[in-house]
C-alpha cells in the first residue's frame, strides 16, 4: 500500500510512461504564478497547452470512477491481487447504483409533493387573478360571494413574504450551476485522458500523488455512461422540479424546510460515499490525481469569461423561472394588495409585502 500511495518510488511503467515525462520535462515552461501547483503551462509544437491535475471528488461518482480505473490498472491489480480490487470495485457500483437510484426516487417523490396544491398556478391562477382585480376595482369583499370563497383562502392561506420565493430560488439556482459545472468538468476529465499504448496501463505511481493519465475508449464510454450522464439528467430534474417545489411553497417555513430537502437530495452521493467508503480506499483517492493536458484558454476566459457564463446561466434560469410561473406571482401580489384593502379578511392579520415581511409587535417588546 505504501509504495501505491506515492510513499516510495517505482520504476517507471513502461516506454510510453518515459517518453511522455521526458516529453513533459523537457518543454518550455511560462513564468510561473501562485497557481503553479494546480496548472502548470507548456509549450507544443500545437501552441500553448496546460497540464491540470484535479481531485477524485468525494463522492460516489468520483469513488466509482477511481475504483473502475484501479480495476483496469495492471500494476495495481498486481500489488494488492485481482480479488480485493476486483471487490472494491463492486463494492462501489452498488453504492453508486443505490445512490442514483435513491436520486431519482426522491426527485420523483418531492415533485409529486410539488403537486398537492389547492389551484393550478397557471390556468387557475390567472382566473383567481381576476376575481380578485374585478372585487377590487367594484371595493366589494370577496366574503360577500361565497362563489368566490375558495379564491380568499387561497389568499388566506399563503404566508410567504414578498419576493422570498425569488430569494430562495436564486440560491437553488445557484446550487444548480455549481452541480452542471461538476457535470461539465467530469466529462472533461474522463475524455481528455491519452489512450493507453500498453495495455493495462493506466496510472503513473512513481509520481507523488499518482497520476491518472491513460484511459482506454471504451471505458471511457462506460465511465461517461455511468458518471456524467445521470448526474446531468438528476440535475436537469432537480432544477424544474425544485423550482416547481419552491415556487409552490405556502409558508416561510414549508419554503426554508423544501430548499433543504432539495440539498439533500443533490448531496446524497457525497452522504453515502463519506459514510460507506472505507478510510483506506478514502486515503488512496486522495493520493491519486487525474493528470489532464489540454489547449490553454485565452486569460480572458480563465478570469472572468467562466464565471460570466455561470451568472448567465443562473440568470436565465431565473428569468425562466420568473416567466413560467408568472400567473401565480402576480396571483400573490395581488392578494397582498387586497388584504391592504380589506385587512379584516385576512385571518392572519399580517401583509408580508415586502422580504422581511412584518414583525410582530410582541416581538419587538
Amino acid at each position: 500500500d505504501g509504495r501505491l500511495l506515492g510513499q516510495g518510488p517505482l520504476p517507471q511503467l513502461g516506454m510510453e510512461l518515459g517518453k511522455f515525462d521526458s516529453a513533459s520535462d523537457s518543454s518550455d515552461s511560462e513564468d510561473e504564478s501562485e497557481f503553479s501547483s494546480l496548472v502548470k503551462v507548456t509549450r507544443s509544437a500545437a501552441g500553448a497547452e496546460e497540464t491540470l491535475e484535479l481531485d477524485f471528488d468525494a463522492s460516489t461518482y468520483g469513488g466509482l470512477t477511481l475504483a473502475m480505473i484501479l480495476c483496469g490498472d495492471h500494476r495495481f491489480r498486481t500489488m494488492q491481487g485481482i480479488g480485493p480490487t476486483a471487490m472494491q470495485c463492486a463494492f462501489m457500483m452498488g453504492l453508486h447504483g443505490v445512490t442514483v437510484a435513491a436520486q431519482f426516487l426522491l426527485v420523483y417523490w418531492t415533485f409529486i409533493a410539488g403537486l398537492e396544491y389547492d389551484i393550478d398556478p397557471y390556468r387557475e391562477a390567472a382566473k383567481d387573478a381576476a376575481v380578485i382585480r374585478d372585487y377590487m376595482a367594484r371595493n366589494v369583499s370577496l366574503k360577500s360571494n361565497s362563489t368566490d370563497a375558495g379564491v380568499l383562502k387561497f389568499c388566506q392561506a399563503d404566508s410567504t413574504h414578498g419576493s422570498s420565493h425569488i430569494a430562495v430560488l436564486s440560491i437553488w439556482g445557484t446550487r444548480m450551476v455549481m452541480e452542471l459545472s461538476d457535470v461539465c468538468w467530469r466529462f472533461v476529465s474522463i475524455y481528455s485522458l491519452f489512450v493507453p499504448q500498453r495495455r493495462g496501463v493506466l496510472v503513473d505511481w512513481s509520481k507523488e500523488p499518482a497520476q491518472v493519465k491513460y484511459l482506454p475508449p471504451s471505458m471511457k464510454c462506460l465511465l461517461i455512461i455511468l458518471m456524467p450522464v445521470p448526474q446531468f439528467i438528476i440535475c436537469t430534474a432537480l432544477s424544474w422540479t425544485g423550482a416547481k417545489l419552491l415556487i409552490l411553497a405556502k409558508s416561510m417555513s414549508g419554503l426554508v424546510l423544501k430548499a433543504l430537502t432539495l440539498q439533500y437530495i443533490i448531496g446524497l452521493d457525497e452522504l453515502v460515499y463519506s459514510a460507506f467508503s472505507s478510510v483506506r480506499f478514502k486515503h488512496l483517492a486522495s493520493n491519486v490525481k487525474y493528470h489532464l493536458v489540454v489547449q490553454q484558454p485565452s486569460q480572458a476566459w480563465k478570469m472572468w469569461g467562466v464565471n460570466s457564463i455561470k451568472l448567465l446561466a443562473l440568470i436565465a434560469y431565473m428569468c425562466f423561472v420568473w416567466v413560467v410561473f408568472a400567473q401565480l406571482r402576480q396571483l400573490r401580489d395581488l392578494c397582498k394588495d387586497y388584504f391592504l384593502v380589506f385587512p379584516e379578511d385576512n385571518e392572519k392579520h399580517n401583509t408580508p409585502r415586502w422580504l422581511f415581511g412584518k414583525i410582530p409587535d410582541w416581538a419587538l417588546q
